[in-house]
């Protein structure tokens, strides 16, 4: 069975953070997400989640640097290290990792090279506190211009360099539909490499049904290669919260 996760960024927004936890459990959410954790009350966040029965499936790995410029490696690491912690202090599974954008006056692929570095620096600091860390290519077309990290493959190149199985990608149908045009043979032949999901229809970025993709198709995909994480519901509803998460299940 698909687990899902609802991203508290883009759902249940109007109300205070413990109430979307709650609201994301009682819609039937095995966890939540989200950004940012310097901004967040951990403690809270760890309260509301056993409270409501639900785990944190990931945050945002890096606030306050890049993972891709040379000269702030440390900077980097450090900063991963201290998400690594708040996700130990809140029990949370997975840390995301973004490539930044892209410098110019340092070459593409040093940039690449970089972020597997950075990875690679926190890795084992990741797997004692038993924390995935998430790699995730994102749209440059409308979403993120000038970002560094876009393609499945840049982001699978990075994962191989670093070679350890705490070091995943997070594939993200929404960016990646838009990116590439096609998910489906990706994800078969990924699935291995592939360590959480995000979904949201497209175009914009609302819940499954009301864009062009087929959801149905794509759960039963995904369940019939035993994928054992979260997908990740990261979409902004069109209309009312509580039934935009709840009408994904009709696609399972």
């Amino acid at each position: 069975m698909i687990q899902f996760s609802v991203c508290v960024e883009t759902i249940f927004t109007t109300l205070p953070l413990s109430d979307r936890i709650e609201h994301s459990a009682a819609c039937g959410a095995a966890a939540i997400e989200f950004w940012h954790w310097k901004d967040k009350d951990l403690d809270a966040i760890a309260r509301a989640k056993e409270s409501a029965g639900v785990d944190v499936a990931a945050f945002g790995g890096l606030s306050d640097t890049a993972a891709n410029d040379p000269s702030a490696t440390d900077a980097a690491v450090e900063d991963l290290h201290g998400a690594i912690e708040a996700a130990r202090q809140i029990g949370a599974t997975g840390l995301i990792i973004h490539g930044g954008q892209q410098l110019e006056a340092v070459p593409r692929d040093e940039q690449l090279r970089n972020v597997g570095a950075v990875m690679a620096a926190a890795a084992p600091a990741a797997d004692r506190a038993h924390v995935t860390l998430l790699l995730e290519p994102r749209n440059v077309r409308t979403d993120f211009p000038g970002g560094l990290l876009s393609k499945t493959a840049d982001a699978l190149t990075i994962i191989d360099q670093v070679d350890l199985p705490n070091v995943k990608m997070l594939f993200d149908i929404y960016h990646q539909y838009v990116t590439e045009g096609s998910v489906l043979h990706s994800i078969e032949s990924h699935i291995d490499r592939i360590g959480h999901f995000h979904i949201a229809d497209v175009p914009g970025r609302g819940e499954p049904g009301t864009g062009a993709l087929d959801f149905k198709e794509l759960f039963k995909l995904i369940d019939s290669l035993d994928y054992a994480g979260y997908v990740g519901l990261e979409f902004y509803p069109v209309g009312d919260h509580v039934k935009a998460v709840r009408s994904v299940s009709d696609f399972v």
